[in-house]
């Protein structure tokens, strides 16, 4: 994939000293996390961390700060944003908004941070959020029509929705599926080898059909004589990227 900026923006948190605070855990993360996902994690810590400065202004260091002191902030319905738009607080972004002030929390008592929580502040029942949801499969509808549209679809799309339709891997790791993705188990079947971005380790060989087989030999020979600009040989690699 190609470099990206990211820019994170802390001003919605007033006090300077609590928002250097926030800013340095952060930067500390730097190595640990993957760019796409400090921007998320910043938007579930706004409610929490706005509200607290509503609460205490001239708050700069979690050092003092008990149970008590936070519920109201962990658990108000809404939070303000700065452009006074009142946004409500679901169930879900609340259990996020605690996972995230969990892992921050923790990490500033485990390195020693002066300004670290003494004590724990968030219990596992913060973290919480709406039940599990399972897979939703696509409808025979919705198939029917693919099907019908399919030889309309780029040869790229068409040889992915091969693939994803028997395997179901994530957008993410079909689009890094690489040319020697296929091999065969020990009776001669085929099966497709995988890397789990989410895991960030090699997904388990999954068994595919014979059509998927013959889709991924496709795409090899539409790629062929593409560039690869990554050297990982890409099975949907474009002259671009």
């Amino acid at each position: 994939m190609n470099q990206s900026t990211f820019r994170l923006v802390f001003t919605f948190i007033a006090n300077p000293r609590l928002r250097d605070l926030i800013k340095r855990y952060f930067r500390a993360r730097v190595p640990f996390w993957r760019p796409a996902t400090f921007r998320p994690y910043l938007k579930h810590a706004k409610p929490f961390l706005t509200r607290l400065g509503e609460l205490y202004p001239d708050l700069d260091s979690f050092n003092g700060l008990k149970r008590e002191m936070i519920e109201p902030a962990l658990n108000h319905p809404y939070w303000i944003d700065q452009t006074g738009a009142q946004r409500p607080v679901t169930a879900y972004r609340r259990a996020k908004m605690a996972s995230f002030l969990d892992g921050m929390f923790t990490y500033m008592r485990l390195h020693d941070w002066p300004e670290a929580p003494v004590r724990p502040l968030i219990f596992p029942e913060d973290k919480i959020g709406r039940g599990f949801r399972g897979p939703r499969p696509i409808p025979g509808s919705v198939l029917a029509q693919l099907d019908a549209h399919l030889h309309l679809l780029h040869p790229y799309v068409r040889n992915l929705v091969e693939i994803l339709r028997v395997v179901g891997l994530r957008a993410e790791d079909a689009l890094h599926l690489r040319e020697d993705c296929l091999d065969w188990d020990a009776v001669g079947d085929p099966r497709l080898r995988w890397y789990n971005h989410k895991m960030n380790r090699e997904g388990r060989p999954l068994p595919v059909t014979n059509e998927v087989a013959e889709a991924i030999k496709r795409q090899r020979e539409l790629v062929k004589d593409v560039p690869d600009h990554f050297g990982a040989r890409y099975l949907f690699r474009t002259e671009y990227g």
